[in-house]
């Protein structure tokens, strides 16, 4: 089955798909930023929603564009995320354990994204070997 998905075309299968899970994560961690504020605080902060916001399109376009640096960034990032969401899965599965099982899918789609990035058509692609280039 052939999908002309975005990014099909300008990256190796496994960039494109890395970034189809980055945005299903960050969407799943904007999601469980809205609910924790809505249960435990209220509105969510404009500052805390725009710094995300910021976070994500740096590090979104960086990785769009190919910058040597920005892997290893996004490796850094998704790890940080990881550790966080495995400690919040855990502390939320005995009060709330739907947001648990949301942690559960931020960790496993950031860590399958990250599995991506590590790979070795990843590595060419953002090295600028031309056999990373599709």
């Amino acid at each position: 089955m052939n999908l002309n998905l975005p990014f099909s075309n300008a990256f190796p299968k496994s960039v494109a798909w890395a970034f189809y899970l980055l945005v299903g994560g960050w969407a799943g961690h904007l999601l469980f930023i809205y609910l924790f504020f809505s249960i435990a605080q209220g509105p969510i902060p404009d500052k805390i929603l725009f710094q995300q916001l910021a976070i994500v399109g740096f590090l979104g376009y960086f990785l769009y564009r190919a910058k040597k640096w920005s892997r290893p960034l996004c490796l850094l990032c998704n790890a940080l995320i990881i550790v966080l969401y495995a400690c919040l899965a855990a502390l939320f599965f005995q009060s709330r354990p739907w947001l648990g099982l949301l942690a559960l899918w931020v960790v496993a789609v950031f860590a399958a994204a990250s599995w991506l990035l590590l790979g070795r058509d990843a590595k060419a692609h953002f090295d600028g070997s031309p056999q990373g280039r599709p």
